[in-house]
């Protein structure tokens, strides 16, 4: 079995859940129980995230949730191959369904809430006026701590997307910091987004500049219509976006060309209440094209059922699967 070494708190809790059922399955052998022990061992942050995944796989919904799934096994597509029986089935069923809770967020991120100045719930945009009459607009998601004085003016993303329209003053630049990028504005418009492993900065009207985590002294200037994204700390090399489509979300809307349905997908993961777990690879293959409202993300998934051969199941109205 795989065993990443990635610290990322997603990666973890994916580990973790896929050692919790393997431990579960009777065809486990010694040399299996062996890597989970390293594994285990590796680092404390392994003991938390399998420690949190154990306490929440005795939860009483996840067995009704399980259920449901198991019961659909022979009409999902994709099923682990080395997997004989239904008790094994079932444990995988209840592997997806407890990673699914795990990673959609059913742990508050405190942490992040108590450096936030301002934050946002799931599927709620929120519109401040900073001190300096500055305006940001916070997307689904989303926290930003803030810090004005006499000589700077400075936004922190902690988590997910907003949209700034900057008031120029000479005398204190607007510097908004993510994890990768430093974004430096006088007086524009631009959307700042901040990802598990990249970070994005559009601009939609405006010059800014903008410097990466590892390179702080390599600056770019990005005009109107430019997105540049930073992986690792280090930035790529930027390329035309339209800037309507970049800042939809400020309208509620998901606008696309030609992505693959799981794009649209983990788009409006980020607006729905629950949990949406994928059982279909072919999604990837499958292309679409269209303006989604954000505001009704049931619809949404209602639509992509009608338009491509895709099946749902609805459990206690938090986990929508797909298959």
């Amino acid at each position: 079995m795989k065993s990443w070494l990635s610290l990322d708190e997603t990666s973890l809790h994916r580990d973790a859940v896929a050692w919790l059922a393997r431990l579960s399955d009777p065809g486990m052998t010694a040399k299996d129980r062996q890597a989970f022990e390293e594994w285990y061992r590796r680092n404390p942050a392994h003991v938390r995230a399998y420690d949190k995944v154990v306490r929440v796989w005795h939860e009483p919904t996840l067995d009704m949730a399980a259920e449901q799934v198991a019961s659909l096994s022979t009409a999902i597509p994709y099923r682990p191959p080395q997997l004989r029986g239904r008790s094994i089935r079932y444990t995988w069923a209840v592997a997806v369904c407890l990673s699914a809770l795990m990673l959609g967020g059913i742990y508050i991120d405190l942490p992040i809430r108590l450096q936030a100045d301002y934050h946002t719930a799931v599927g709620e945009r929120q519109t401040i006026h900073l001190p300096d009459q500055s305006v940001v607009t916070l997307n689904t998601q989303t926290a930003i701590a803030t810090t004005f004085d006499s000589g700077v003016r400075r936004v922190r993303v902690l988590k997910g997307e907003a949209f700034f329209k900057v008031v120029h003053d000479e005398q204190r630049p607007f510097i908004v910091d993510v994890e990768d990028i430093t974004t430096r504005a006088v007086g524009t418009e631009f959307v700042v987004r901040h990802e598990p492993h990249s970070d994005h900065v559009t601009v939609v009207e405006g010059v800014v500049e903008v410097s990466a985590r590892e390179a702080p002294a390599t600056v770019q200037r990005l005009a109107s219509g430019t997105m540049v994204k930073a992986e690792a700390g280090r930035l790529e090399q930027p390329r035309s976006v339209d800037p309507s489509i970049a800042s939809a979300w400020l309208k509620g809307l998901l606008i696309v060309d030609e992505v693959p349905v799981t794009h649209v997908l983990d788009e409006i993961r980020r607006y729905h209440p629950g949990v949406i777990v994928v059982l279909n690879g072919h999604l990837r293959e499958m292309r679409v094209t269209g303006t989604y409202k954000l505001d009704e993300p049931t619809s949404v998934l209602y639509h992509l059922t009608k338009t491509f051969p895709i099946q749902t199941l609805t459990l206690a109205d938090r986990v929508i699967v797909l298959f």
